[in-house]
């Protein structure tokens, strides 16, 4: 692809964002290779034991003793058992356990369960690289005028978003340690990518299949009923409403209860550990006395008041930012019926979640991907014509953001940076999420020309 193919205006915006994407997956590979431990950068370290299937069980293995505890000793109390007595972090709602119990049901052993696990969400990476290429497309054929592209150009922009999901290093990280946040990633990328498609029931199922494993994605229905998302909400509702039955029959009204319990324990303690990047973990690690490079697998952080305050009111004061914020020019053209207005609005309010929960391991941000892809390509088709100051702004925030959440920076696990208040340079992925968060929010008042119907 020359000079001559990015100036012509057949390719436009769409050849200007695979030069942004490959400087930011080249950038990333340049800053491995310059000064990580390993030879060719973590990504790639990780990638190696991915591509050869040595992982980890961090989802699988507690879940997989949930599973056997409730169909071994179904009257015993699963949370009790499992969580609070024999301090196994099994954090996830009684339903997630349900496709579980019927492998283990059908006679499917711990390796098979493993194999099956594994190969699930390596699957579910690829798909992720297809779900972002499509909303791509989507997002270039239906905002700048020239909507159709060359083989090549298509072919780049899949090879870059194959490339660029294998070495995010949530999602890879996230598939390394074994954990179903890779699955999760790829239904809020297909949940975006449903959303653009105008299919919007569709796109409520997939955000209630998250909602199963992770509660906090709930709030995207209250989300839909404010915003009068009837069609979101209905597929939201009607997966849940199913799910939530066949839940309350199989393990009973206690286990909520007590799961309610568990969520509140964890919310009052946190983690300590590095990764966990959010205002927890920052009080967390400010505040204790305990290392910040060693993670405790059957014991969070001491409870302290100062933490837990600062943990709840950040909390709450994220959700309702999300909830309730949208920019003038959207409140006064409530007929402007755009996907992409909505779709913006659910991708702030989507990291939101990430960010505002008590405990988010960088793992969790895997969920950023997609929202970068729609970010930067709105931003570089906008800027054609409007490169006003927060426009440029917002191309800025989203590629540090995106540069910081994307990257593992070693520095973050010497003992130079675990003391405060030093260690709050630990959370540069929390501050990339919340630098992304202010570049959608700067696209969001400005993108107006692009969205008018």
């Amino acid at each position: 692809m020359g000079t001559s193919d990015i100036r012509g205006s057949k390719a436009g915006p769409l050849a200007w964002f695979l030069v942004m994407m490959a400087g930011l997956i080249l950038l990333g590979f340049l800053k491995d290779i310059y000064q990580d431990d390993f030879p060719m950068g973590e990504e790639l370290y990780l990638m190696d034991f991915v591509l050869t299937f040595q992982v980890n069980l961090d989802s699988w293995y507690p879940m997989y003793r949930a599973a056997v505890e409730k169909m071994t000793n179904p009257d015993a109390g699963l949370y009790q058992t499992i969580f609070f007595d024999q301090n196994i972090k099994f954090q996830y709602p009684p339903a997630s356990l349900l496709p579980i119990m019927g492998l283990v049901n059908s006679g499917v052993t711990w390796e098979d369960f493993l194999s099956i696990m594994n190969i699930t969400s390596f699957i579910s990476m690829i798909a992720i690289s297809w779900c972002v290429y499509r909303i791509a497309i989507v997002t270039f054929r239906s905002y700048y005028q020239h909507g159709e592209f060359s083989w090549g150009l298509r072919f780049v922009l899949f090879i870059l978003m194959l490339i660029g999901t294998l070495t995010f290093y949530p999602i890879i990280h996230a598939q390394y340690l074994g954990q179903i946040q890779v699955i999760l990633d790829l239904v809020i990328a297909l949940s975006f990518l449903l959303w653009l498609e105008e299919r919007k029931i569709a796109a409520g199922v997939m955000i209630a299949l998250a909602t199963i494993v992770k509660p906090q994605f709930g709030l995207l229905l209250l989300w839909a009923v404010l915003r009068k998302e009837k069609h979101f909400a209905l597929g939201m509702f009607a997966v849940l409403a199913v799910v939530g039955i066949v839940s309350l029959i199989v393990f009973g009204f206690q286990d909520h209860i007590d799961y309610l319990a568990v969520l509140s324990y964890i919310g009052k303690h946190g983690e300590v550990f590095w990764p966990n990047q959010s205002i927890n973990g920052i009080l967390n690690r400010l505040l204790s006395d305990v290392s910040s490079l060693e993670w405790d697998f059957y014991a969070y952080a001491p409870y302290n008041s100062f933490v837990y305050a600062g943990t709840l009111a950040s909390t709450i004061g994220f959700l309702l930012f999300g909830l309730f914020y949208r920019p003038a020019w959207v409140r006064n053209d409530p007929g402007n019926k755009d996907p992409m207005i909505s779709l913006l609005d659910m991708a702030t309010m989507v990291l939101l979640l990430t960010i505002a929960s008590p405990v988010a391991w960088e793992h969790h941000y895997g969920v950023a991907w997609p929202v970068v892809i729609v970010l930067l390509a709105l931003i570089v088709i906008l800027l054609r014509t409007d490169k006003t100051l927060p426009s440029v702004l917002s191309l800025v925030f989203g590629i540090v953001g995106c540069f910081l959440v994307a990257n593992f920076f070693p520095y973050a696990e010497e003992v130079a940076y675990s003391t405060p208040p030093i260690n709050i340079l630990q959370s540069y992925i929390f501050f990339g999420g919340l630098l992304l968060i202010a570049a959608l929010l700067l696209l969001r008042v400005r993108a107006r020309p692009l969205l008018q119907p």
